[in-house]
């Protein structure tokens, strides 16, 4: 990406972000860089129910973010989705990690 619009892709982004962590039944939202190609991002998502996620493609804030797409974006997008019940968040320190290996 050229750093204009990879700068503007970098504040839609963050714009995305802000406006579904604020939608009723979203769970989880966040958007994060590839390590190995800061050109690819990956957007996160996590809704309560099917019709939160449906709610949020319906926002004004999400059309105006896929509407910019053709400008921001040079190849092909990819979704993956996951249906479940059963999420596990779990949480832990880099030394309980590294314990984790004995």
């Amino acid at each position: 990406m050229e750093a204009p619009v990879e700068d503007d892709a970098i504040e839609r982004l963050r714009t995305m972000v802000a406006s579904s962590l604020a939608e009723a039944g979203t769970d989880r939202y966040w958007a994060a860089r590839d390590v190995t190609d800061p050109s690819v991002v990956r957007i996160f998502e996590q809704y309560r129910d099917a019709a939160a996620a449906e709610a949020h493609t319906a926002t004004a804030e999400y059309r105006q973010f896929v509407e910019a797409l053709p400008d921001l974006v040079d190849g092909e997008i990819q979704t993956l989705q996951f249906e479940t019940d059963d999420v596990h968040d779990v949480s832990f320190t880099a030394r309980e990690a590294v314990s984790s290996l004995d």
